[in-house]
């Protein structure tokens, strides 16, 4: 059997229809949520070692000059 569109089609509306994909998109969602483990995400950056904050004296723009950063 040769890999034409026409093959590619076949199967692709037959596991859209035969709900394939909704169970293949299901069992990987239960699989990531188990392997994440999202309560120990910090999305705050709490949990950012010291090396990685941000500098106090200014940045380098694209230009090579340096500016300060201004605060609110």
């Amino acid at each position: 059997m040769q890999n034409t569109w026409q093959n590619i089609y076949y199967h692709y509306n037959k596991w859209s229809k035969d709900g394939s994909f909704e169970k293949l998109f299901s069992s990987s969602l239960q699989v990531i949520r188990v392997d994440l483990a999202l309560e120990c995400i910090q999305l705050d950056g709490s949990g950012v070692p010291p090396s990685h904050t941000p500098s106090k004296k200014g940045v380098k723009t694209l230009s090579g000059k340096e500016e300060k950063e201004h605060k609110p």
